[in-house]
């Protein structure tokens, strides 16, 4: 597949470069390669040289001699004028070619005669047949002029003037431009067929000019034409040839003489300008493309850089060549190429890029709105009209239902009783409701844009084991919480969590603070109410049995047996109820140490620790075993024996003299089940209802035995809660007595 890829690349970048030596090579942008053309043409202006004059028919010579025509001894006294300053060459840009009054033809000729140098034009005209031909000036002038020379020009199809012809033919004859004839340079490497550019030094005006009038009446400096190279022809408004250049632009007209005087100065100075063969300039346009195809292979793509880094090279090596070796080139076809390709190339990106958005916003669009009360109908909308509609509209649907998602999140952030902040990666606040601004915002508005580590610096961990703020806040996948106390000992429970985009990588945290103050001061009030306890209710009662021990050692005393052994029921009492305060409070606060653990181990654990009271209670305990081996839980092995103790307690206590207590496990679907079955008095109805609360009083039945339950069922039942089990009472129609149990899920 990429060696396939790696082809169709390569076919497409020869085809761009062919494509572009063919646009080179016929250079079809007509239009586009004259104005570039014209740019690099016109940009080489020259100082217009001082050696080339115009003796120019204008306005003031017209005012002064006279309507147009002038007789030809007008024209034989300014040759005659000319001949006096002793100029290099006169070139006459006026047409002669009708006879007038043949003494003045012939005083014209005798003028034209006495000139060193001095060139008439010829002109394409008709025959009195109405055929295209040369029209010659009348043969009494043309016999005594130098040379004979056309001054003709090309006019384009947008009507500019950028060359002329260099010679003209009528099948028998040839004549050479009137600007190349006084060079001197028509018989130089001239190619006949092909036009001649004109290199214009500039805009019109530039080459010194001097009325016809005065040069008639002798009013130029002395030898102001002296070795000078004169062009003869009109200037004056509405009279003679005048024509549109680049070097003048649209808004300006030069005459054709001036015309005549640019290529003139350009071939005395030895500068052309031609434009670039067909294989030089597909040769150059092809380079620039590949220098394209070289960029997009290189870079992927391509920049806009790059296009604007070639139009600029190829426009100013355009520039550079016309100025230093006088050669066109045209670089429009190369420039258009590049163009085209960077915008094709942008409108498929663009069209990939808008074809993904819309696909993806269609998804955003499919999803089950629930911020929107709006009939399914009009939920659809977005699939009516054409492609662009339709995009345009799932566009605007899904801004708004994440702006109302974002309100929503927001207001769910609100509505939250506890600080809640999310931050970005780099710990920045993103959004936080109401209660984080109320407890951390120190009178601001919003915490938006504010780091999470400056608002919650005054956060300390309450103790080493605790993670600091800087800890939670790592690349885990997983909720991480602290215990903290701030400067105005306020205690909070600090969780983040990760939002997690992507599987290895967090995007950021939700960090929830919760204060728990209020819960911190009942955990030391309770904390309090232990120690009292276990201290100042414990001890003495334990004194008071060691004192009850010392006196039947000593033999009794006063006190009858019988009192005796009601003080020491009552201290027991009290100290049962103590012990099992203690021990439920141990319960709730504790970690538990989970381990694996057989049911038949546990039970034969417990039934060891309360045969001592069963045998003087004279109790037998069985146990039936059942499926207590197979029975495999996970838990606390301590608290589990503390809880079935207390169960084989109770049964003991309130089973009578030759009594037995069962023990038996059955196996449930997803745990096991351990029930223990005295044969006491029961359980009345009204007591069934208040089993496992706290300080519930039963006398089993009532009778003469009334004891406190105490806190011992509480104790079984938060244990058993705790290890994802239940604990309970079941009546049993078969049996007497009081049956309760504890269930607990079998470990995985």
């Amino acid at each position: 597949m990429t060696r396939l890829v790696g082809l169709h690349r390569l076919g497409l970048a020869l085809a761009l470069v062919g494509a572009a030596f063919f646009l080179g090579w016929h250079s079809p942008y007509g239009a586009g390669d004259r104005w570039l053309q014209d740019f690099f043409a016109s940009s080489q202006n020259r100082p217009a040289s001082d050696r080339i004059v115009i003796v120019a028919i204008d306005d003031k010579s017209l005012a002064q001699i006279g309507r147009w025509p002038w007789s030809r001894a007008v024209h034989a006294a300014l040759v005659q004028r000319l001949v006096q300053q002793s100029p290099k060459a006169i070139g006459v840009d006026l047409l002669l070619t009708e006879p007038d009054d043949p003494i003045e033809d012939g005083l014209l000729a005798n003028a034209i005669g006495q000139a060193d140098r001095l060139l008439l034009p010829v002109f394409w005209g008709q025959n009195k047949d109405g055929l295209d031909t040369v029209v010659l000036p009348t043969s009494v002038l043309a016999e005594k002029a130098s040379a004979l020379a056309h001054v003709h020009v090309t006019i384009d199809p947008d009507g500019m003037v950028r060359s002329v012809p260099p010679f003209i033919s009528d099948g028998t004859r040839v004549w050479p431009h009137l600007a190349l004839e006084m060079a001197g340079s028509s018989t130089g490497s001239i190619d006949p067929d092909k036009a001649l550019r004109l290199p214009y030094a500039g805009e019109t005006g530039m080459f010194q000019r001097y009325s016809y009038v005065d040069v008639l009446q002798d009013r130029l400096p002395a030898n102001a034409l002296k070795d000078k190279w004169v062009l003869v022809g009109v200037v004056a408004a509405g009279m003679g040839d005048v024509h549109v250049t680049p070097a003048t632009g649209l808004a300006t007209q030069m005459p054709g003489v001036e015309v005549i005087a640019h290529l003139l100065d350009a071939e005395l100075q030895g500068r052309r300008l031609e434009p670039a063969n067909a294989w030089l300039n597909a040769s150059v346009s092809a380079l620039w493309v590949a220098c394209l195809v070289g960029v997009f292979g290189g870079l992927g793509g391509i920049p806009l850089w790059s296009v604007l880094t070639l139009t600029v090279t190829a426009l100013a090596a355009g520039w550079g060549a016309a100025q230093s070796w006088g050669i066109l080139f045209s670089p429009f076809a190369a420039v258009g190429l590049v163009w085209f390709c960077y915008l094709g190339w942008s409108a498929l990106r663009l069209r990939s890029v808008a074809s993904y958005l819309f696909r993806e916003v269609r998804k955003i669009q499919l999803i089950p709105s629930r911020f929107s009360n709006a009939p399914l109908s009009d939920r659809w909308t977005w699939l009516q009209g054409d492609a662009l509609e339709q995009g345009m509209s799932a566009m605007a649907s899904a801004t708004k239902k994440l702006g109302l998602m974002y309100a929503f999140v927001e207001s769910t952030l609100d509505g939250l009783p506890d600080p809640v902040v999310v931050v970005d990666q780099d710990g920045t606040v993103k959004l936080a409701n109401a209660q984080a601004v109320e407890a951390f915002g120190a009178g601001q508005a919003r915490l938006d844009g504010q780091k999470i580590h400056a608002l919650l610096h005054d956060l300390m961990p309450v103790d080493a084991l605790q993670p600091e703020l800087g800890s939670l806040l790592t690349g885990a996948t997983a909720s991480l919480s602290s215990e903290m106390r701030d400067n105005q000992n306020r205690y909070w429970t600090v969780r983040a969590t990760p939002i997690v985009l992507d599987p290895s990588l967090s995007k950021g945290w939700i960090i929830g603070l919760n204060d728990v103050s209020a819960l911190r001061q009942a955990e030391l009030a309770r904390d309090e109410a232990m120690q009292f306890v276990s201290h100042d209710m414990r001890s003495p009662q334990t004194s008071i049995i060691a004192l009850i021990d010392s006196h039947r050692l000593d033999g009794g005393g006063d006190l009858p047996q019988e009192q005796l052994d009601k003080i020491e029921q009552y201290v027991m009492s009290s100290l049962d109820v103590s012990n099992s305060f203690v021990q439920l409070s141990q319960v709730k606060a504790v970690v538990f140490n989970v381990e694996e653990m057989a049911m038949g181990e546990l039970l034969e654990v417990s039934i060891d620790e309360v045969w001592p009271q069963a045998h003087l209670a004279e109790v037998d305990i069985f146990n039936l075993v059942g499926d207590a081996h197979s029975c495999m839980v996970r838990g606390d092995f301590l608290l589990l024996r503390r809880a079935i103790v207390n169960l084989l307690n109770n049964a003991i206590k309130f089973s009578p003299r030759g009594g037995q207590v069962t023990l038996s496990v059955v196996r449930l679907e997803s745990g096991c089940r351990l029930e223990i079955q005295d044969q006491g008095p029961g359980l009345s109805p009204e007591l069934e209802t208040q089993l496992f609360k706290p300080f519930v009083t039963s006398n089993h039945s009532l009778g003469a035995h009334a004891t406190a339950i105490g806190l011992g069922l509480r104790m079984v039942h938060v244990v058993a809660e705790r290890h994802g089990g239940r604990a309970g009472f079941l009546k049993k129609t078969n049996t007497s007595g009081a049956c309760f149990y504890i269930e607990l899920p079998l470990a995985l």
